[in-house]
């Protein structure tokens, strides 16, 4: 009994020290234009022109609050340009959020500047980049490792000659590939399925041979893409990829992720990808 009195009395000390909740209200800050590019071989460029917005706007419950929430993040109506060797060209809309250029020519080495504007808020970005080289793929093959009745697991083997200097890689797998002008969700506009990110700091020869171990469905036919890229873009799409999707990314604390972007998030980059088809197991 005294036992049993002692833990009462701790167990009634300890729930009296605990705080009442308290109801906080916090101010959402003002949405910021948000930017994000592709290009696509044979002289086209997309842009994802959208905003950002706050988790508490979120309802990860309610599938029609997400679906209104999406479209109000695509901006429908927007003014685009891509400066190139002093050219202004003006990018077309595909569909709200999603915008191209067919007219600007892809140069390594050369300069770009990229020009986003809101037309219904009025709020507007720049941005800049340099055009990195192509590398080419090499020697890619692809085995399955594993069969089951829904999907595949599949070993991608692939080399390639490394840049001189410090350099940063991004590899895409694809489960197929679309005409990407034909996209209705700009949040599909890829297609990619999953992305592998390379380092030469983890290599020490200039020929780099490596591989990797993707999932998909019953597939006999994969495309890989190779983009060099810039270290602070790998530095972006590294904490992208720790934070999950789109989805995911909002419910977790906030992440000051890096960017290019003058007067809003993303980040603008300019890159044509060697893209090439591997048959699974030929």
């Amino acid at each position: 009994m005294r036992a049993l009195l002692i833990l009462s009395v701790a167990v009634c000390t300890l729930f009296s020290c605990i705080p009442k909740p308290l109801d906080i209200e916090l101010d959402q800050l003002p949405p910021k234009p948000v930017i994000w590019s592709q290009v696509i071989p044979g002289s086209t460029t997309l842009v994802y022109f959208g905003k950002s917005f706050s988790a508490l706007e979120y309802n990860e419950d309610n599938d029609q609050d997400s679906d209104l929430l999406i479209e109000q993040l695509l901006v429908a109506d927007g003014l685009l340009t891509l400066t190139h060797n002093g050219v202004v060209d003006t990018l077309f809309k595909i569909t709200d959020g999603l915008y191209a250029t067919l007219s600007t020519p892809l140069i390594e080495g050369d300069f770009y500047s990229l020009y986003a504007k809101d037309n219904q808020t009025n709020e507007s970005i720049t941005s800049s980049t340099t055009m990195l080289p192509l590398v080419e793929l090499i020697d890619l093959s692809a085995e399955t490792l594993s069969l089951q009745d829904s999907s595949k697991t599949v070993k991608i083997s692939y080399s390639f000659e490394d840049l001189p200097g410090e350099n940063y890689y991004q590899v895409n797998y694809y489960s197929s590939i679309n005409d990407p002008l034909t996209f209705e969700d700009p949040f599909e506009a890829t297609g990619i399925s999953e992305t592998q990110l390379l380092s030469d700091l983890t290599f020490e020869s200039s020929l780099i041979e490596t591989s990797y171990t993707i999932d998909f469905l019953q597939f006999d036919t994969i495309w890989v893409s190779l983009s060099a890229i810039t270290e602070e873009y790998f530095d972006y799409l590294s904490l992208r990829q720790r934070s999950g999707n789109v989805f995911t990314q909002i419910v977790q604390e906030p992440i000051n992720y890096p960017s290019n972007i003058v007067g809003g998030y993303g980040f603008f980059n300019m890159t044509v990808p060697d893209i090439k088809m591997v048959i699974v197991d030929q």
